[in-house]
């Protein structure tokens, strides 16, 4: 069965392809199709979130193996795909959003089930997922844009004295030398298979992190699981954050024009941060996201919007951090969505994204509920995360499900230059 993928963890390599491999080959047998089995695997993940909430040990022993199973079956959603070439933007979108869906209620459940037992967790889950959120955002943007811009030669003349070895626009400066040479360390280390599988799994990919929650809700408890895991993803995200800050050293100049599309697209600003983007001049809007940093702004914007209301509800009302993590997690589903789209040469439709007032008017809207009272605020929170479902959730999804049937119907393409064809996404660093 040729249906591996090269960018797997260790886990998921070593473990999870071994047995998902004896499903794929049943479910080709019986013609199901690859958005069936990603629907299949979102309800065991349901099932696995269920048990963690009872808190008891035999539920929680039942939700560690659910969740073990909705990961294998997640894997052989994208190997019947690639097994039968059955490749689709739909079935790309719906695999990876599912899996958010699954990892943040099981966040949720390991948060009820800790708080069965006499302990408040819900804001170590609250946190975790605004971490991961953050993380996985650097984690597809930092790779499209560096694979776009590591690719990209720039021309020179053959006169030209400077072939790229001196500094300058193309070429290295001292600093870069020393960071190209740690750089060029971790390379060579990376040809040594024991390393290179110990880095992937520090990385701690999906595979990692759901091993996490199922072995240690098993052995220790809910509590202990979520904060096994919220040790491991924070540790991650500096390795990670620091190994990319240093590569993004050694760029220069602005990057291909298709990723500050890519990056624009995400950037889900209302009507006010509109009116301010109109107050700068057109080529300094465009080169914003053409830095070599701009593969952060996304993340940052997101961390800026689900970390505020995360300090507030924590500083000032921790009664609501049950409700504040709704919140958070129905605008971690848009922004998901947000860069799903953007990620397969589409934009959030404007009218979409107004009407959920733009990361900014949410910010703006949650401060001043906060100014005028913890009921204003409590109620602020209910409805916005009501109304954010409806059209985020429901609308968004509708519409997205339009825009692809359209797609598949007309001959002419609704977006003439994708960023990347449609793929599914595998159990690696996402």
């Amino acid at each position: 069965l040729q249906a591996n993928r090269l960018d797997d963890g260790f886990y998921s390599t070593f473990v999870v392809r071994k047995l998902s491999k004896p499903i794929t080959r049943l479910a080709i047998r019986l013609g199901l199709s690859p958005n069936l089995i990603t629907v299949i695997s979102l309800f065991v993940g349901l099932g696995a979130a269920a048990c963690f909430a009872l808190g008891y040990r035999w539920p929680v022993v039942i939700g560690a193996v659910l969740l073990q199973l909705s990961l294998i079956i997640d894997c052989v959603d994208g190997e019947v795909a690639r097994a039968t070439r059955k490749f689709s933007a739909l079935g790309a979108w719906l695999d990876a959003s599912t899996d958010r869906v699954k990892e943040y209620l099981a966040y949720a459940g390991l948060a009820a089930g800790a708080m069965v037992l006499g302990s408040d967790l819900w804001p170590v889950a609250l946190i975790l997922m605004v971490i991961q959120t953050t993380r996985h955002m650097t984690d597809y943007d930092f790779s499209r844009v560096q694979r776009m811009r590591e690719a990209k030669v720039e021309p020179r003349d053959v006169a030209d004295p400077d072939d790229g070895a001196a500094g300058g626009a193309g070429g290295w400066t001292s600093g870069d030398r020393s960071i190209s040479s740690a750089m060029e360390l971790s390379a060579r280390m990376n040809g040594r298979s024991a390393i290179r599988w110990f880095k992937r799994a520090i990385h701690l990919p999906i595979g990692e992190r759901w091993l996490i929650i199922s072995v240690v809700a098993a052995l220790f408890g809910p509590r202990w699981a979520l904060l096994a895991l919220f040790v491991g993803v924070s540790l991650a995200l500096v390795y990670v954050t620091t190994g990319r800050i240093l590569r993004t050293a050694t760029w220069h100049g602005l990057a291909p024009a298709a990723a500050g599309v890519l990056l624009a697209r995400q950037f889900d600003g209302g009507p006010i941060a509109a009116l301010i983007a109109r107050t700068l001049p057109v080529g300094a809007r465009e080169r914003i996201w053409l830095m070599p940093s701009a593969w952060a702004i996304p993340a940052l914007l997101r961390l800026v919007e689900l970390g505020f209301v995360t300090i507030l509800v924590l500083v000032w009302q921790q009664s609501l951090v049950v409700l504040a993590f709704w919140w958070v997690a129905v605008f971690t589903f848009h922004h998901y969505d947000v860069l799903y789209r953007a990620l397969q040469g589409y934009a959030m439709p404007r009218w979409l994204t107004w009407l959920g007032l733009g990361w900014d008017g949410r910010t703006i809207l949650l401060l001043f509920a906060c100014v005028l009272g913890a009921s204003i605020f409590k109620s602020t929170l209910s409805i916005g995360a009501g109304v954010g479902a409806l059209l985020f959730v429901v609308v968004a999804s509708v519409q997205w499900l339009v825009t692809q049937q359209q797609a598949n119907n007309n001959p002419v393409p609704l977006n003439p230059a994708p960023l990347n064809p449609a793929e599914r996404t595998g159990k690696d660093g996402t």
